[in-house]
Parts: C-alpha cells; sequence; structure tokens
C-alpha cells in the first residue's frame, strides 16, 4: 500500500554536514546508497541523540525537534532527505 505524505520542501543528499531540513519536524530519508548507510541524529547544540542503520532502499520517515539536526558520515553520497508534515 502506497503511504501519503505532504511534501514541504525540496528533497535534498544528506551528507556529514549537520543539516535540521529546512527546520523540519517529519523528514522522510530514502538511502539510494547502495550500502546499508549510518544516520545520526543530534540537538540544536550537537549532542548525539541517536544513530541508525538505514538499509539500501529502506525508506524511513524520523519525528524530530525543529532545529534537531541529520548527518551521515563522510563521501556517503545518494542518502536523500525531505520535509514533510505527516505520513498515513
Amino acid at each position: 500500500m502506497a503511504s501519503t505524505v505532504k511534501v514541504l520542501s525540496s528533497e535534498a543528499d544528506l551528507t556529514n554536514t549537520a543539516s535540521n531540513v529546512s527546520f523540519a519536524q517529519v523528514v522522510r530519508v530514502h538511502n539510494l546508497n547502495g550500502a546499508t548507510k549510518l544516520l545520526t541524529v543530534k540537538d540544536s547544540g550537537g549532542n548525539t541523540l541517536g544513530t541508525l542503520s538505514l538499509a539500501n532502499g529502506e525508506i524511513i520517515n524520523i519525528r524530530k525537534n525543529a532545529r534537531d539536526t541529520l548527518s551521515v558520515p563522510a563521501a556517503t553520497a545518494n542518502i536523500k532527505a525531505v520535509k514533510i508534515a505527516h505520513s498515513y
């Protein structure tokens, strides 16, 4: 079954530079890298809140505070992120 999302920004690559993804509170993340990659969530002060492994092809929605950030390790390509309002 397809999910329904309200898209609030343009999709962009996540990098090793922390991004709040347009101050999103819900972010859709899609791993198109070809391998499992680590995703890090940090608070606005740079403190790590948690990490998770994102399998190749996996799509997840992450709920976070608007100023919390997402990042992936250096030299990681094709991890896409977009701000969404909700997902059903």
